[in-house]
């Protein structure tokens, strides 16, 4: 079993650790292993993987050429089962922190020179400017298994990049989200309503609009029904779904997207995210006036759901007789004996019904 003494980055910093070294367990198979202990020699590799901290898999190919590229980036991601991938520019290099079963943990560390040919690799694929770089800018692609959300951000060293990262399978049923029964229980039945008001809110990353997406395939479910989503982006296509996308540089934003779907005669909206008093009046408006309308309000529980609508000069009574139910959610990791595990927390709250 050989050994490596050196790192296989040069730029790989081990976030609290004291040594990295890789062992090479076959001609496939590569892992990085921290571990406090420094490895003497290739006898003492089976006292010393008992010591082992963590391992990450990294792809042959990688070892190889030395380099971090596009490929690689997004092979590390698959293996990782990453839901996001961060890149945060220092002074002198660019950090590559990987976002696994919610806990963000750095893979490796680039230089600038290096880092500014994988940003516009980045920027190409998802249809950005490479040639602006004091403005943000978001796009998406497509790659192999993956579906990437990408959103750069300028800082006072380099622009930093953020892709979210989705799988390209079969869209997640209501039933197969890990929702508690009881919590399940009450948004379906929020479901058959024909009119009023479901909201879905929750942190960054917490699955809102899989429950949102998972919601609208449950209705088309029951009837026939004519279903138009508002998002920014689209995430996912989903079959049997009317879909738009906001495009704030043409003015397509959130209320003017709203006024055009309420033209197309929908039985339910749902729209992606209430961001603004015009967004949230006319939302309520279309639920008051016989629509079912699901949406997206990005806070952290139900009381601050309802203050968040208050801030946006949503009348109380009117919010009382159209609102059918809040399901705020978020992503816990959980250790078990198999590992650490992700679950799905619910707290829901049903206001009425028809």
């Amino acid at each position: 079993m050989p050994v490596l003494d050196l790192p296989i980055f040069d730029h790989t910093k081990p976030v609290l650790k004291d040594d990295l070294r890789v062992i090479c367990e076959n001609a496939t198979t590569v892992w990085i292993a921290y571990s406090n202990e420094r490895l003497k020699n290739t006898a003492d590799v089976s006292d010393w993987r008992s010591k082992i901290i963590e391992w990450v898999p990294v792809t042959p190919s990688v070892l190889a050429t030395n380099r971090v590229t596009f490929e690689t980036i997004l092979k590390q991601c698959e293996l990782e089962d990453a839901s996001d991938c961060h890149f945060f520019s220092n002074e002198n290099t660019v950090e590559i922190w990987l976002r696994k079963k919610t806990k963000l943990k750095l893979w490796v560390s680039v230089s600038h020179t290096e880092y500014a040919v994988l940003l516009n690799q980045f920027k190409l694929h998802a249809g950005c400017d490479i040639s602006i770089t004091t403005v943000p800018q978001d796009g998406q692609f497509e790659h192999k298994t993956l579906s990437i959300r990408l959103a750069t951000c300028p800082t006072n060293h380099l622009e930093d990049l953020a892709c979210r990262l989705f799988k390209k399978e079969a869209h997640t049923q209501l039933d197969h989200l890990g929702m508690p029964q009881e919590a399940l229980s009450l948004l379906k039945s929020a479901c058959n309503e024909k009119n009023g008001l479901i909201l879905v809110t929750g942190p960054t990353g917490s699955g809102k609009t899989t429950t949102l997406y998972a919601a609208c395939s449950y209705i088309q479910t029951l009837k026939t029904y004519h279903v138009i989503s508002i998002e920014d982006p689209i995430e996912k296509d989903i079959p049997g779904i009317r879909q738009t996308q906001i495009n704030n540089q043409a003015g397509y934003n959130w209320s003017k997207a709203l006024r055009s779907v309420l033209r197309q005669d929908p039985d339910v909206i749902c729209v992606g995210e209430i961001r603004d008093a015009e967004t949230a009046k006319l939302a309520i408006e279309a639920a008051y006036t016989g629509h079912l309308v699901l949406a997206s309000v990005h806070t952290s529980s139900i009381e601050k759901t309802l203050k968040r609508l208050q801030s946006l000069q949503v009348e109380s009574d009117v919010l009382k007789q159209c609102l059918k139910a809040v399901f705020s959610q978020q992503l816990k990791a959980i250790d078990t004996p198999n590992g650490t595990q992700i679950a799905l927390q619910v707290e829901a709250k049903c206001f009425g019904s028809n």
